[in-house]
């Protein structure tokens, strides 16, 4: 009984983990986005591009890491 508890534990925790970094690393997607925005808009356009294209891995990353490791074992 108590290994079937600790297994249903970790597996929520990964879980959990994976839902978490997921969302930090769209979090940090759309700061660096906005950020390249207000850099754009004050005209520091070499800034304005680099974080334009690190949200953008980071979006991608974070979208990727949810679809992988949380959505799709669930829909197999």
């Amino acid at each position: 009984m108590h290994d079937s508890l600790l297994e249903a534990g970790i597996e929520i925790g990964t879980v959990l983990l994976y839902a978490a970094g997921s969302v930090l690393l769209t979090a940090i997607g759309v700061v660096a986005e906005y950020d390249s925005l207000q850099n754009a808009t004050d005209g520091h356009l070499t800034l304005a591009a680099w974080f334009a294209v690190m949200g953008a891995v980071a979006l991608v990353a974070g979208a990727k890491l949810g679809y992988e490791k949380l959505l799709l074992p669930r829909l197999a």
